[in-house]
């Protein structure tokens, strides 16, 4: 499923709203270590007065109304811990306002920033300001920390192979992922403009459910191969257990060259900006 840009600007105002409300007032423990030796003039009390005006607003919760009462809190309460993640959420809101350059300063008063959705928006905010090289420079590095991270991980395998246009990186989860139901990922990066592509190999216990309503008790599960790009995902094939991991590699592969050769840039039009969808699934996590 691919989406117009209006759907997308939709979906990502959705999306900065579920994040927002993941504020608590012990964001302090996540910020600045060294942010609890400045003076402040504010308590938690003010902390929580901030995180009451996100969780229950006392107008539609706009992105505008989010970066009002974010940066109100800001003002009152600069030396805070939780200011770094207050900056965070100021800029976010400001992307969804389409107004890359408050997010642009916002963001650099925020980094490094803390979440792959963060990231995403300020490489987003970047693009709109016309800075494409330094947006795909950000890029580069939140996907080799991502990588980096999966190397760690004693769940994961990570494979990586340089083709024609980038990179592909295969993860190889030694389970399913419990959230995912993935068992293998293929994550294509260009080299130069151009957002992730992933491809997935995963099983879906409400699809299985049906298949076996029509096939029977005994049939093998279905595996679902996925492409997920920038603005949508599209189900590219659907194979029973018996498909080999080669047969996947290869049309994976095949598949994430092709992207290669015109990746996804999202440029937004007119001032517009155009965060990429659900960022956790260009860049899939290791299991929880």
């Amino acid at each position: 499923m691919t989406v117009n840009a209006s759907l997308i600007k939709t979906l990502g105002r959705w999306a900065f709203a579920t994040f927002t409300s993941a504020v608590t007032t012990f964001l302090g423990l996540y910020g600045d270590p060294f942010a609890f030796g400045q003076e402040s003039d504010c308590s938690l009390q003010d902390v929580s007065a901030w995180q009451r005006l996100l969780d229950y607003p006392v107008e539609e919760a706009t992105p505008a109304y989010v970066y009002r009462v974010t940066t109100d809190f800001i003002d009152q309460c600069p030396n805070r811990p939780e200011i770094r993640q207050a900056q965070t959420i100021a800029a976010m809101a400001a992307v969804s306002d389409d107004d890359a350059d408050r997010a642009l300063r916002h963001f650099e008063q925020a980094l490094p920033l803390q979440t792959l959705k963060s990231q995403f928006y300020y490489i987003a905010a970047l693009l709109a300001d016309k800075n494409s090289r330094e947006a795909w420079d950000v890029r580069d590095q939140v996907v080799a920390d991502w990588a980096a991270k999966l190397k760690r991980h004693r769940s994961v395998t990570l494979d990586e192979t340089s083709v024609r246009g980038g990179t592909v990186y295969r993860v190889m989860y030694n389970a399913l992922d419990p959230e995912t139901r993935n068992r293998v990922a293929f994550v294509a990066v260009p080299n130069g403009k151009g957002w992730p592509a992933t491809i997935t190999l995963g099983s879906d216990r409400q699809l299985n459910a049906f298949h076996r309503l029509r096939a029977g008790q005994d049939a093998q599960p279905l595996r679902h191969i996925d492409l997920h790009r920038c603005t949508g995902r599209k189900m590219l094939a659907r194979a029973d257990a018996s498909a080999s991991l080669t047969q996947v590699t290869e049309t994976a592969e095949t598949s994430l060259m092709a992207y290669l050769a015109n990746p996804d840039i999202a440029y937004g039009k007119d001032g517009e900006i155009i965060p990429c969808l659900w960022p956790g699934r260009l860049l899939p996590g290791p299991p929880r």
